[in-house]
């Protein structure tokens, strides 16, 4: 079969019911990874900001974010690791950015 459309999707899971693939579901598809990428960091951003409150650090954000949050991921996944999206990691970094003011430079949540 030629012509078949590549696409990539993104996939949501629920932390709360880790590994329960029967509650993944499929957020949109795209043509490239690049979007699919976009769409998972807005996804995680949106929660983010959603359980951002005044006196959350870092760490209290990535603790909320795995015990109530979504981890969106994209497949096909692609071959090189360099270019995979991962939630866990770009909510560490985003924790730490949304935090910044009120944390302090010294907080480093789990890497």
């Amino acid at each position: 079969m030629t012509g078949q459309a590549n696409f990539y999707e993104v996939v949501i899971a629920d932390n709360s019911r880790f590994m329960d693939e029967s509650a993944y579901h499929i957020e949109a598809c795209f043509d490239t990874y690049e979007e699919a990428a976009c769409c998972a960091r807005s996804l995680v951003d949106e929660e983010l900001l959603g359980f951002l409150g005044t006196n959350n650090t870092a760490e209290s954000l990535l603790d909320i974010w795995e015990t109530f949050g979504s981890d969106p991921f994209i497949r096909p996944s692609p071959i090189s690791a360099s270019r995979r999206f991962s939630a866990q990691s770009y909510v560490v970094r985003r924790a730490r950015e949304l935090t910044a003011l009120t944390d302090g430079p010294s907080s480093n949540p789990r890497d």
